[in-house]
């Protein structure tokens, strides 16, 4: 990498791995949030106080609260998949160097 030092780049498949699973279980945390969301509209008749509070407090708060629990599940899910190909590559690398250097160890 250019800003490491010597060029250097490394990386824990390990690590990646926790991290890919910690990002899932709050993706789950999330999508049981989302499931359990009262409904967002409520119909009140009338223009009472009671109907002009949850036309003009419940339902933008509640419809504001949807929104931001299905955005973050959405961005868990894109940076859990995100560390999964991270992490798959990392691996590959990890396996094919540990190949090269096997060879490369047995010539001299």
């Amino acid at each position: 990498m250019p800003d490491s030092p010597n060029g250097i780049f490394a990386a824990d498949p390990g690590a990646l791995r926790k991290g890919e699973e910690h990002l899932l279980a709050i993706m789950a945390m999330a999508v049981s949030i989302e499931r359990s969301l009262p409904p967002a509209f409520i119909h009140a008749e009338g223009d009472g106080p009671i109907a002009k509070a949850i036309c003009t407090k419940y339902q933008p708060a509640a419809a504001n609260n949807k929104d931001f629990v299905e955005s973050l599940r959405k961005l868990l899910a894109f940076n859990g998949d995100q560390v999964r190909s991270l992490r798959q590559v990392v691996t590959g690398v990890d396996i094919a160097s540990g190949d090269i250097a096997r060879n490369l160890g047995g010539r001299r």
